[in-house]
């Protein structure tokens, strides 16, 4: 069964429409990130505390944030998981499990029972963005490598060009979405450059496979091939 009747489609006269929506979520994107400072870094990186907490009964979320404040839990982030009797807690106090559990129940008392508790300290998140930031940019120059060896520096370039347009693009959305970036993420940026990095591959080989048989054709109709 084929879905296409027609799959010789003429890509290259739509990049015009493409390169201006590329460069709108680029624009938009790293406009958002610089009025907000950055990405929005998860416990992961910056330090912190998430604790899952069920009360036996549903809880008003705003009077839970001034019982939580009083008690050292300021500027928690606070929302429900589920249902509205289970809440997920996010905090910049960071501490072993037995001391963030000893002040939940000085703040909440028994009502609750304590499901889950991740703790990272603020050097330990701050090197995981350092070493997240590595592994991209390591990624990124063993991939320039490759394809200089596999291809020419042009095509190099061009690879590399795709990826990081591929990354801000993904980068930006999360930005204007207000997406936390945590070590899934990282690994989902990974990914994302390990599939662009295939498409690209793939490609450029047919494009060089292509150039020989068709000398009469201009570059754009190879491409279009």
């Amino acid at each position: 069964m084929r879905f296409l009747s027609k799959t010789n489609i003429d890509f290259i006269s739509k990049q015009k429409i493409t390169g201006f929506l590329s460069i709108a979520l680029i624009v938009a994107g790293i406009a958002s990130l610089i009025m907000k400072g950055g990405p929005l870094l998860s416990i992961d990186f910056t330090g912190g505390t998430v604790a899952q907490v069920k009360f036996e009964k549903p809880v008003e979320l705003g009077q839970l944030r001034e019982t939580l404040s009083d008690y050292g839990f300021k500027g928690a982030e606070i929302v429900e998981f589920g249902s509205p009797d289970e809440i997920l807690i996010k905090t910049q106090f960071s501490g072993s499990s037995s001391e963030i559990s000893e002040k939940l129940t000085l703040a909440l008392g028994n009502s609750f029972t304590l499901r889950r508790v991740e703790s990272v300290g603020p050097k330990i998140g701050k090197e995981l963005q350092t070493d997240a930031l590595k592994a991209i940019g390591l990624a990124l120059l063993l991939i320039l490598i490759y394809i200089t060896f596999r291809f020419d520096r042009y095509y190099a370039l061009g690879s590399v060009m795709a990826l990081i347009h591929d990354v801000l693009i993904t980068l930006g959305v999360f930005s204007l979405l207000d997406y936390e970036i945590n070590l899934s993420i990282i690994a989902a940026f990974l990914t994302i450059v390990g599939y662009s990095l295939n498409d690209t591959i793939v490609v450029f080989d047919r494009i060089r496979e292509n150039i020989p048989k068709f000398m009469k054709k201009t570059l754009n109709d190879v491409v279009n091939i």
